[in-house]
């Protein structure tokens, strides 16, 4: 585990905040707040079936708990009526957490409803054992106990539920039991109670260490799977996406463009005579060179469906999602703009000016169009941008729907 952030260091050449929180270190089980988001909604939806398969066989399991209070408790009495009204009440709230759970998408609110599912169950479960222990003399402690150890199971392994809100239900129900307990069962019971204490505090203990190091392990795998999917879709050299995920994010982005009838630019910025650059000033220089103009594309205003990739070797694209013409000139002719002026990097080789400089084609998209002919629209712009002296930014010529 801990060569793996140095090999995605070594292949990627920057550190993903998987790689930066793994470095870190999550001994208290919480990420940086971006990240703890994206955690817990990943959780969320990956145990989401899962779940509700659980929360099906829970009211099941309380069911048939029914049927046999039925069959041993006599309804005549107060002890009978009273663990009735209570298993009724648990079933009764866990089918309408279930019902609510099936509803959401939200995070927070899935994971309110596994909570009161979780708490009602658990303490209405302790409610019926203590109800059962002041009703039967043949009901021993160590019945009690048991019953008290799956409580602390039930809440500590819910499928997909943080430890932290685990741990806070179990402090709750746990001093609820241990101070119900000792004034509900008998003075012999009761001596017996806490001599068993250590034996209690340490299957607690321990029960709450395997939890404790199975969120931690399901969390170091998460990170460990961002860390494999940052290295598969970021270029190594400049942390720009690499063409392979542009690709696919631009594709996606396109269809949804098409459902909505709103149009999309494509840009394709190519770096002028850089061969002759890396002929003149050593390839060291010009891997510096495009990781300047890397961190310049990057820092163009984006939104979340607005994307920025290195798709060759001196070649860069960007894609903007529902922009017009005027947009994509503008922004096209700043770029060329601030990489000629401020990062004005020295080229001696270069027709084009003094300094480094930038080509780029544009392409908007036609209704239903596709990445590919996009694509060698927006190649063919460049050419024309190339042939007309570099430096500068020309429209591919077609018009949009």
């Amino acid at each position: 585990m801990t060569t793996v952030p140095g090999l995605a260091l070594l292949l990627d050449g920057h550190e993903s905040r998987y790689m930066r929180q793994q470095r870190q270190g999550f001994a208290w089980l919480r990420f940086e707040s971006e990240l703890e988001r994206e955690y817990n909604s990943f959780n969320a939806l990956g145990f989401r079936v899962t779940r509700q398969a659980a929360m099906v066989l829970l009211i099941l399991t309380l069911l048939a708990f029914l049927v046999f209070d039925l069959s041993i408790v006599d309804r005549a009495t107060d002890l009978g009526r009273s663990v009735l009204i209570t298993r009724v009440l648990m079933i009764a709230l866990a089918v309408f957490c279930f019902l609510r759970l099936r509803k959401t998408y939200d995070v927070e609110a899935g994971a309110r409803w596994t909570m009161l599912a979780q708490g009602s169950t658990s303490i209405g479960t302790l409610l019926i054992i203590l109800l059962y222990a002041q009703g039967h003399a043949d009901f021993k402690l160590p019945l009690l106990l048991d019953g008290m150890t799956l409580i602390f199971i039930t809440v500590l392994f819910p499928l997909g539920y943080s430890f932290w809100n685990s741990a806070r239900m179990l402090a709750l129900v746990t001093a609820l039991g241990w101070l119900l307990i000792p004034n509900l069962v008998d003075a012999e019971q009761r001596h017996d109670f806490f001599v068993q204490m250590p034996f209690q505090l340490s299957v607690l203990t321990a029960l709450i260490a395997m939890r404790y190091y199975q969120e931690h392990a399901t969390r170091a795998q998460f990170l460990m799977n961002g860390s494999l999917q940052h290295m598969a879709c970021m270029d190594g050299l400049t942390g720009l996406h690499n063409r392979r995920a542009f690709e696919l994010m631009v594709r996606q982005s396109l269809c949804q463009a098409n459902r909505e009838h709103c149009w999309a630019a494509l840009l394709l910025v190519d770096v002028d005579h850089f061969k002759k650059y890396n002929d003149h000033y050593g390839h060291p220089a010009g891997d510096e060179t495009l990781k300047a103009i890397a961190q310049a594309l990057a820092r163009v205003p984006m939104r979340p469906l607005d994307l920025a990739a290195r798709v060759g070797g001196e070649e860069f694209a960007l894609f903007f999602y529902d922009v017009d013409q005027e947009f994509a000139e503008k922004t096209a002719a700043r770029i060329c703009r601030d990489v000629e002026h401020q990062l004005s990097i020295p080229h001696a080789q270069s027709s084009a000016a003094e300094v480094v400089t930038l080509s780029i084609g544009i392409a908007l998209t036609l209704a239903g169009e596709d990445l590919d002919p996009l694509y060698r629209c927006a190649d063919e712009a460049l050419y024309q941008a190339k042939t007309a002296g570099r430096n500068r930014a020309c429209l591919a010529s077609r018009e949009p729907a």
